[in-house]
């Protein structure tokens, strides 16, 4: 496990970051906050390849099962972080609220650690799905409705309310 493994092995996805960054840097169309952001999207991708890169070699090495647990976590939890900072970049007047349902999830992933309720590892280092192993499939559709274009507060409270119905009718059924 090194740098020039972890290049080897993903450089495609690293030439198309530094394609990303050098296009948004010789960019004059888009406003500097959402260039910003865009570069944020690229930080993150990077970070998260390098997570999931431990992680898998973690896993190929029978390493350390207590950190291969935390970078599940932060592998399980970005995804939904991605998706908000993505609608939350390019959208207009995008608010704060789009980044709740990521929360949430982060708060699941790293509760999950120790009692399994998303994910957990058995004996041989397997991944054994929990009650919420699934909940991503249900929610993230719903994560891009949660818009506060129009301000209407009931109206966003309604969607997070659908969208976290879902995970508990799975929980309540298992």
């Amino acid at each position: 496990m090194s740098v020039s493994d972890y290049i080897s092995e993903n450089w495609i996805l690293i030439l198309v970051l530094l394609g990303f960054a050098v296009s948004l840097i010789s960019t004059v169309f888009m406003q500097k906050k959402t260039i910003r952001r865009m570069f944020a999207l690229i930080i993150q991708v990077f970070i998260l390849s390098v997570v999931v890169y431990i992680e898998f070699k973690i896993a190929d090495a029978n390493g350390d099962r207590m950190l291969r647990l935390i970078l599940m976590a932060i592998r399980y939890s970005s995804t939904p972080l991605l998706v908000a900072q993505i609608i939350y970049a390019v959208a207009k007047n995008q608010k704060w609220y789009v980044f709740i349902p990521a929360a949430v999830f982060f708060v699941l992933d790293f509760v999950s650690i120790p009692t399994g309720i998303v994910f957990a590892l058995d004996a041989e280092g397997e991944l054994v799905r929990g009650p919420l192993g699934m909940r991503l499939s249900d929610i993230s559709p719903d994560q891009a409705q949660i818009k506060a274009d129009d301000g209407d507060r009931s109206d966003i409270l309604l969607r997070i309310c659908v969208c976290f119905g879902t995970p508990a009718a799975v929980y309540a059924r298992t």
